[in-house]
C-alpha cells in the first residue's frame, strides 16, 4: 500500500457479502488494512519508528475507508449506522492496543487527540535529533579538539531546544 494512496477496492470486495449488520463485512477489511500499515512502519525502523507519520497515515486511512463504506452503503440504498461504525472503531482501538500504538495514535472520537498530537510532535523532534546526532557521531573517530568542542556546543544547543519543546 503506497503512502497516502488508499483505494476503495477492498471495501467494494467486502460489500459483496450480505450480513444482518450493515457494516460488519467492512470491519475485517479495515482492521487488516490498518495492521498492514503498522507492519510496514515497523519494518522501516532503522532510525526508530516514525510514529508521527504512522499515526497520520492510519488516521487518513480510516477516514478514507469510512468515506468508501459510506459510498457503498449509499449505493445499496441502506443507511450508514453510526453505532456499527463505532464497533469498527472499537476494533481499531484494540488493534492499536495490541500493536502498542494506542498511547500515541489517535482515532475518531478519541478524547486525547490533542495530547497525543503534542506527544507525537515531541517524539518526532527527539527522533530527528537522534538521527542527526548519529550522523554527526559517524565522523567521531578522527575528531580533533575543535570538532569535539563544536559537537559539544551543538549538543548543548539542541538540549536547550528540546527543553523548550518539553520542559
Amino acid at each position: 500500500m503506497q503512502k497516502g494512496k488508499f483505494t476503495c477496492d477492498a471495501v467494494k470486495e467486502a460489500s459483496k457479502r450480505d450480513t444482518v449488520l450493515t457494516l460488519l463485512p467492512y470491519k475485517t477489511t479495515i482492521l487488516h488494512g490498518a495492521l498492514n500499515i503498522i507492519n510496514e512502519f515497523k519494518k522501516k525502523n532503522e532510525h526508530g519508528i516514525d510514529y508521527k507519520n504512522l499515526c497520520n497515515q492510519l488516521n487518513n486511512y480510516v477516514i478514507s475507508q469510512k468515506r468508501c463504506v459510506k459510498e457503498v452503503i449509499k449505493s445499496k440504498k441502506k443507511t450508514f449506522e453510526r453505532s456499527e461504525w463505532k464497533d469498527i472503531i472499537r476494533g481499531l482501538v484494540l488493534t492499536y492496543n495490541n500493536q502498542d500504538v494506542k498511547r500515541l495514535c489517535y482515532y475518531e472520537d478519541d478524547n486525547e487527540t490533542k495530547k497525543k498530537k503534542e506527544v507525537l510532535n515531541i517524539h518526532d523532534i527527539f527522533r530527528n535529533f537522534c538521527i542527526e546526532k548519529k550522523e554527526r557521531l559517524g565522523n567521531s573517530s578522527d575528531m580533533n579538539f575543535q570538532k569535539c568542542d563544536k559537537f559539544l556546543s551543538w549538543i548543548s544547543e539542541k538540549k536547550m531546544e528540546l527543553q523548550g519543546h518539553d520542559p
